[in-house]
């Protein structure tokens, strides 16, 4: 975003966010020295320095820290030192002065080495965790008074986390040995006056509505004799999100909560969120639901003929989802036959190389339904015979340089590929969908689906005698064509083609195995003989296979 200037190459730097106050708190660092405690903003996309009066210390510290979302503070972890940065810097330009003078004095070689070595135990020896807490309310670092403690483990040999439920942070330092060790800060100030704190509020759910309305529910749970109360948050989402700036929009007594929110704009995005409150002290905060529907992640497309293809998908499990609407884009593929190695790899083998997808870019997509449909399926009539225009470029795939030090922006400026060889027979797209609710929200896009078929599941094989077995679970894409069957036939290649012509059977026994290391895939072809997107590999005779075969099954299918 550029908001990173001033803030400088990182690596292992504590970082962790602070979700009541939206905002990300950043100290240490593990190559070089920095005592400043940087918070970046996300609304207003800025890095703040703090400048606190107090500061852990920031000698290459390597910091490690979690947020503490009950004391609402950050738990830090980080390498000691015996003097601050300034002084640090200080020693680290003198012993350069002295080895500078040792030489000009001409002492020898191995005392400037004993000096270095004696130079670097110090620095060792020196190397101890503290633990620090910081709280960005009032922008201060307090040093905790830790008794005992995790021993030093080095710079990258920490994990932490904080566990709410627990109120505990869970340390793991990997030394010379393993260690697990757990920190609690103190008791929130709630839990002090409560054995109880008012726990999350659970099964947060929002339906859209006709009218601009939209209903928010969720449980907590009923306490006798206690004022705890259910507090709902709203904000309105744009295109950046995160600037989202929320605000109390009901409250009532803990317990089932039914919240009917209206006045809402058509088309518009809203997030809400839950706490449980007590005492004017707010519990850990729900997840956040959006009036929004949820992505659809089951869909495929089958090509029935050259001018004519199905797209369908699973509808939608919301109760509040209308409608669809399908978009398309086109898919420039990179055949086999243009990939220069691979070309050369095979030369005459008549396996069909232009059937093959190396690569390829993804031109922009277009909306091809006016209104939202009811229907989960959408039938396009295109010719696939015919070229079609990229237009703007949505996704590229990754080449290599053209030139030195420059990155290639077209397939046909890298030296990897040749663009005259013959391409994909056939036009490729693209296919995806959107789920739209009562208030006209439309979700994000689903995977898209290309033309050609998706690889087949579970694909197996199992060594008799010499020869090989396979089998494999059935297409769900109609009017296909059958089953390929290729064979890598040493660990590296090359690669044969052993069903000529599609089958229609999914199991296959390869007679020409030979009781050598070999590797399987399947390959469906469509309607209009396109290839697919080939399996996973499945080993037959696999190299050191004594060592693997004690886990296979009883009936020796494997993959």
């Amino acid at each position: 975003t550029g908001s990173e200037k001033g803030i400088g190459k990182r690596t292992y730097a504590g970082m962790a966010l602070d979700p009541e106050r939206n905002k990300i708190v950043l100290f240490g660092d593990h190559y070089q020295s920095d005592p400043r405690t940087l918070v970046y903003d996300i609304a207003k996309d800025e890095w703040i320095d703090m400048k606190p009066k107090t500061s852990p210390p920031g000698d290459r510290s390597c910091p490690t820290m979690v947020y503490d979302s009950l004391n609402r503070v950050m738990i830090c972890v980080t390498l000691g030192s015996r003097w601050d940065v300034d002084d640090w810097a200080a020693k680290i330009e003198a012993k350069s002065q002295k080895t500078i003078d040792d030489a000009n004095a001409g002492k020898a070689e191995k005392d400037a080495a004993a000096a270095e070595k004696a130079f670097a135990a110090t620095e060792k020896a020196k190397k101890f965790l503290e633990t620090w807490t910081y709280d960005l309310g009032t922008n201060t670092w307090t040093k905790m008074d830790v008794q005992g403690g995790p021993n030093y483990c080095g710079t990258r040999d920490r994990l932490m986390l904080y566990i709410p439920e627990m109120n505990i942070v869970a340390l793991e330092c990997r030394g010379q040995e393993q260690q697990v060790w757990t920190y609690r800060y103190k008791l929130p100030l709630v839990m002090k006056k409560n054995p109880v704190l008012p726990p999350t509020p659970t099964d947060l759910k929002v339906v859209t509505e006709d009218g601009g309305k939209a209903t928010v529910t969720c449980n907590g749970i009923a306490f006798s004799g206690r004022d705890v109360k259910i507090r709902i948050y709203r904000a309105e989402v744009g295109d950046q999100p995160w600037k989202a700036q929320f605000k109390s929009v009901h409250e009532a007594r803990s317990g089932p909560i039914t919240f009917a929110d209206t006045g809402l704009e058509a088309g518009k995005n809203y997030c809400y969120y839950a706490a449980s409150v007590e005492a004017g002290q707010e519990g850990t905060p729900t997840s956040k639901v959006r009036t929004q529907p949820r992505i659809v992640v089951d869909s495929r497309v089958d090509v029935l003929a050259k001018d004519k293809v199905a797209f369908s998908w699973k509808k939608s499990a919301e109760a509040d989802v209308v409608g669809y609407v399908v978009e398309r884009a086109v898919l420039l593929p990179i055949s086999a036959a243009q990939k220069v190695s691979t070309a050369k790899q095979y030369g005459d083998n008549p396996i069909p190389l232009t059937a093959m997808a190396e690569k390829g870019l993804i031109g922009e997509w277009k909306r091809l339904t006016d209104k939202p449909i009811a229907a989960a399926e959408f039938t396009d009539s295109i010719d696939l015979t015919k070229p079609a225009e990229l237009g703007t470029v949505y996704w590229r795939a990754l080449f290599g340089a053209r030139t030195k030090g420059g990155p290639a922006t077209r397939p046909e400026d890298d030296k990897s590929f040749d663009m005259t060889k013959p391409g994909c027979p056939f036009t490729m797209f693209c296919y995806r969908v959107r789920a739209v609710n009562k208030l006209g929200v439309e979700g994000g896009p689903s995977p898209y689906q290309m033309t050609v078929p998706n690889e087949v599941d579970n694909l197996f094989t199992k060594e008799d005698g010499k020869d090989v077995q396979m089998k494999w679970q059935a297409t769900p894409h109609a009017g296909t064509r059958g089953y390929l069957i290729y064979r890598l036939d040493t660990r590296y290649g090359p690669m044969s083609l052993l069903t000529p012509e599609p089958i229609k059977e999914t199991t296959f026994t390869d007679k020409t195995a030979g009781g050598t290391g070999r590797r399987y895939y399947v390959v469906v072809v469509d309607a209009i003989g396109q290839q697919g997107i080939p399996t996973f590999e499945a080993w037959a005779f696999r190299d050191y296979s004594n060592i693997y075969s004690q886990f296979y099954p009883k009936d020796g299918w494997h993959q």
